[in-house]
């Protein structure tokens, strides 16, 4: 006989399947956010033309890793509903190594505008 009912299960459930869905929705929320910046690059006045290219590309890769973050959550829901855990964690286990490159993307791409802004301000051409 286990020392856990079944009952007494239901709450670390519930709260992994809660768990899952925050997971979610921070990343669609990141997602949000990487499109914003991706159309703040695009303004003339912002940024270089050479830098632009290039925080353009970044930002195009962020979310890239982002919608593949999206569908490892949504796989890792789905297999956790389904009670497969091991697909779960392999979801899981992808999203984190995305989670990674996301950090580093976000870092390259704020050291480039930073760059830029800076190089504009040297030469004058910011207002």
């Amino acid at each position: 006989m286990t020392p856990y009912s079944r009952s007494s299960c239901s709450a670390p459930v519930d709260d992994t399947r809660e768990l899952l869905g925050l997971i979610a929705d921070d990343t669609r929320s990141q997602l949000r956010r990487w499109t914003a910046i991706s159309i703040f690059i695009q303004c003339p006045v912002v940024l270089t033309p050479a830098s632009r290219r290039k925080a353009t590309a970044l930002a195009n890769d962020a979310i890239h890793v982002l919608r593949a973050m999206l569908a490892c959550s949504k796989e890792a829901i789905r297999s956790f509903r389904k009670r497969r855990y091991d697909r779960c964690m392999r979801a899981l286990d992808r999203f984190e190594h995305l989670r990674r490159a996301l950090a580093l993307i976000s870092t390259i791409t704020a050291r480039e505008i930073a760059a830029s802004l800076t190089e504009g301000r040297s030469n004058g051409s910011c207002r």
